[in-house]
């Protein structure tokens, strides 16, 4: 008798330039980001309620123009430890590629190698080419514009709203 098939989990993938990070680090030193305020919250909050994390670096070009290879690998094995040891976040995986064509290859090959379902997942990113490249893959997107007005937590509540993992907020007057 086989055993029975695990249904693929929901992720979100985050793109962390712009949800995780106030910026990008000049330094390639995990110990130079500084994290958007709530964003650890937030992270943990999908996390709880089932969601696999996994980390895109979607500025790759961007990254090896500026630091060596070598420096950007040793920055992106770090990450994971400081996740842990600061929001007590677990990456289902950790991955980079330059732009929105490379994402909407990238997407589907990470979700078949985690078991993940790229039509219940969530791309929490910029809303411009990455945000596209996901939607052509059929992952939906929490759209996210950087500012200093920019909360991460709002973000992940109105993730698990949408997916009814929180109730809907109480319209005044109804209930």
């Amino acid at each position: 008798m086989n055993p029975p098939q695990q249904a693929p989990r929901a992720a979100v993938f985050v793109a962390e330039e712009g949800a995780l990070m106030d910026r990008l680090p000049s330094r390639p030193e995990p110990e130079s980001v500084r994290w958007r305020p709530n964003a650890l919250a937030a992270l943990y909050a999908l996390q709880a309620h089932g969601y696999a994390l996994v980390l895109l670096c979607t500025s790759l070009g961007e990254r090896l123009r500026c630091w060596r290879a070598a420096d950007f690998a040793r920055f992106h094995q770090a990450l994971p430890a400081r996740l842990e040891r600061e929001g007590e976040l677990r990456l289902t995986g950790l991955w980079a590629c330059c732009g929105g064509a490379a994402l909407q290859q990238l997407l589907p090959a990470v979700a078949q190698r985690h078991g993940l379902a790229l039509e219940r997942s969530w791309l929490l990113a910029n809303e411009g080419e990455a945000g596209h490249a996901a939607r052509r893959v059929g992952c939906r997107v929490m759209g996210w514009r950087p500012g200093p007005a920019a909360d991460p937590l709002s973000a992940a509540v109105r993730i698990l709203r949408r997916d009814g993992r929180l109730p809907r907020r109480r319209q005044p007057g109804h209930g």
